[in-house]
């Protein structure tokens, strides 16, 4: 038997199990109900899902008829996707050759290709860099390429006038020479035609004399290559290139990619135009 010390913990012991009996018992009905209701959540969501699925498998089922592939062509093209569209379109006529909505897709083909080539031409232009004749020869090869597509009577005329400009370009590109010293002394067979010295420095100037006298029309700048070679340069006054050196170049300024000109009937090789550079 238990010693009297114990008696009180084995009565605390015995009510707290019979509070844990009770509580269960008294709870039983409530947690079967409990139960019975996640039970039902369970098959409500069950169906639910198999409902989703069905309706994403129809979805998937009309996305690969021709209807399917038109609207998504539509949509692509609303959202301003026109590469995209334009795919979409080719491959509804590819898959089904027979359908009523082939014409349809023709169409907007047509149409997106005109705009794709439109924006494709801006895009060419503005990468146009007078000092880098690379620009020049890629826009060639990517206008040649649009021009073998059916992009449209707008389109290939805007291509067709930029292929010719930048065909004139690339025919008239500036000769390379490295420094002074060898551009004066080609003077002869250089009047008239664009030299692009790789690097100079520049320095403004006050000497005016020979084709550029008039210090009215003209900015005096001194062009330097190799620490010592120089020849007097001279922009337009007023022009944009002319100004924006002014306050650079009055202590000397590092330029490179300059392009200058010996005028056709130029008096002098000491004296040559300065038509752009990068600084």
């Amino acid at each position: 038997m238990f010693s009297k010390n114990y008696r009180p913990i084995f009565a605390a012991g015995t009510a707290c199990l019979a509070a844990v009996f009770c509580f269960f018992g008294c709870n039983k009905d409530v947690i079967e109900k409990q139960a019975a209701e996640i039970e039902s959540l369970t098959t409500k969501v069950d169906s639910l899902v198999q409902i989703v699925n069905i309706q994403n498998a129809e979805i998937t089922s009309f996305k690969e008829t021709d209807q399917g592939f038109f609207t998504e062509g539509l949509k692509q093209m609303k959202s301003g996707n026109l590469e995209q569209a334009r795919t979409t379109f080719n491959e509804l006529a590819d898959r089904f050759p027979n359908s009523n909505l082939v014409p349809k897709a023709k169409m907007h083909i047509a149409t997106l290709s005109a705009k794709i080539a439109l924006s494709q031409i801006s895009g060419i232009k503005s990468s146009l860099s007078a000092s880098d004749k690379s620009t020049y020869v890629s826009a060639s090869e990517q206008l040649s390429a649009l021009l073998s597509q059916n992009i449209g009577q707008s389109a290939r005329g805007k291509a067709s006038v930029l292929l010719s400009d930048v065909k004139n370009m690339l025919s008239s590109w500036p000769i390379t020479i490295a420094d002074v010293k060898t551009l004066e002394n080609r003077f002869s067979d250089l009047r008239g035609k664009k030299v692009i010295i790789p690097r100079a420095t520049l320095e403004l100037d006050d000497y005016y004399n020979y084709n550029f006298r008039n210090d009215n029309y003209w900015r005096s700048f001194e062009l330097t290559t190799g620490g010592y070679d120089d020849i007097n340069a001279y922009a337009r006054k007023g022009g944009k290139l002319a100004e924006e050196l002014v306050d650079k170049a009055s202590s000397g300024l590092s330029i490179r990619n300059v392009v200058v000109r010996y005028p056709y009937n130029c008096e002098d090789n000491g004296v040559i135009e300065l038509l752009s550079c990068d600084y």
